[in-house]
């Protein structure tokens, strides 16, 4: 097998693998599932998946910064995101250990331990997405994606309902512990596969002589810059308004109609089989059509996907909802990657990538919050129909940029 070879099937394994550890506590369904035995909050329950964004998100400048010099850096990458997953796997042991309390400590060790699995994470991304970009030809990007994606989503949607079965009608908190549990293992194994890459050397780079806690400043400096890519940012940051509402899906399908966890589990599986077929074919559409349509249609997704929700009136109504989440996570799945490196310049391709993700995350993370706030005073139908509005607005400034490319080349 030559280099080639192997490297392109380390970077479909990799992703495959991380994203059945990563389904397995996925925070738009079994997460917030999880919360809710530990608090009433629709505030802190919707919380949950923009701050593992925001946790994701905040550490990238300074990954960036922390690798950009090292000429090999895949070790490094699989140290740093396996402390992370450690301290999420011990906090899925205190679950099972504490046997469930009491639930403000868990809680607030929940939200601790979740942040450092997706800092670690996020804080070596960087360095994941440049050996990325060095060893994958740019016409093949997409469709590497989408097989290896689509590959995650099958391997997860089997996961997932086998493993919601298992955990039976109680599972709380010996079966969530245990789920917790094997999501790290499988994660940490994921990223182990990165060590079999034939890593080429990083170009040389001048070492910044900052410090590395000044690396911040880098990013207003960029969107100071580059005007494209800020109309680029509110855009999407519009249309993540708009999908807020896909952490409560499955908190409302709970409280509204009562569906149990087995019922959830199975409409979790229908999300990820969606995003499976959905993922393998963004792949494709994202080479052809380019990055910024595939955002379009994947924000008209999650158009359909909140409007479905505020007009529900029987429980059978989810399975379409979920379906319409499905497709438009496998949109942007796609998108949020490709959009950057479409608009990068290949010297300045990691602090874009960084400042493309701070530049969202810390602003979902409020609007999560306040939509929570919005379902507790004025009910989940009056959040989902917010949340459609803020969508159609994104959709629209989407759509403008799809007639120019989302940033300039060059330097700027």
């Amino acid at each position: 097998m030559n280099d080639r070879t192997r490297n392109y099937l380390v970077f479909v394994a990799n992703p495959a693998v991380f994203g059945l550890g990563f389904n397995l506590v996925s925070p738009v369904t079994i997460l917030p599932v999880f919360a809710s035995f530990l608090t009433d909050s629709n505030v802190l329950i919707g919380a949950i998946p923009p701050f593992v964004q925001l946790a994701f998100a905040l550490p990238l400048i300074y990954g960036a910064r922390y690798f950009e010099a090292r000429s090999y850096k895949v070790p490094q990458l699989v140290l740093i995101s396996t402390a992370g997953r450690v301290v999420f796997l011990a906090f899925g042991g205190l679950v099972i250990l504490a046997d469930g309390r009491p639930a403000a400590l868990l809680l607030g060790l929940f939200f601790g331990a979740l942040f450092a699995f997706r800092a670690t994470n996020g804080f070596a991304y960087i360095a994941w997405a440049e050996a990325f970009s060095e060893i994958v030809h740019p016409r093949t990007r997409g469709r590497l994606m989408g097989v290896a994606q689509a590959l995650a989503g099958a391997l997860a949607g089997v996961g997932v309902f086998v493993a919601t079965r298992l955990m039976g009608s109680d599972p709380f908190p010996v079966g969530f512990g245990l789920v917790i549990i094997a999501a790290m293992l499988i994660m940490t194994s994921s990223h182990s596969l990165l060590l079999l890459l034939k890593e080429p050397p990083s170009p040389s780079v001048a070492p910044d002589p900052r410090p590395i806690w000044r690396a911040g400043g880098r990013i207003p400096d960029l969107l100071r810059r580059d005007s494209a890519l800020r109309r680029l940012i509110l855009a999407r940051l519009l249309v993540g308004y708009g999908m807020t509402s896909f952490g409560f899906f499955a908190v409302f399908a709970t409280r509204r109609f009562d569906l149990g966890l087995e019922q959830i589990g199975l409409l979790t599986t229908v999300l990820l089989v969606t995003q499976t077929a959905a993922t393998f074919g963004s792949g494709f559409l994202n080479d052809r059509l380019g990055p910024v349509r595939l955002a379009v249609a994947g924000g008209f997704v999650a158009l359909g996907a909140a409007v479905l929700a505020a007009t529900a009136t029987d429980p059978v109504a989810f399975y379409a909802i979920f379906v319409c989440v499905g497709l438009s996570q496998a949109a942007f799945t796609i998108a949020d990657f490709t959009l950057v490196l479409d608009a990068a310049p290949t010297e300045q391709m990691t602090t874009y990538l960084a400042t493309f993700n701070v530049s969202i995350a810390p602003l979902m993370l409020p609007a999560a919050l306040a939509a929570g706030y919005l379902a507790d005073v004025a009910g989940y139908r009056a959040m989902f129909v917010v949340s459609a509005a803020l969508a159609v607005v994104g959709i629209v400034l989407m759509m403008r940029l799809s007639r120019c490319r989302p940033a300039r080349k060059g330097s700027g």
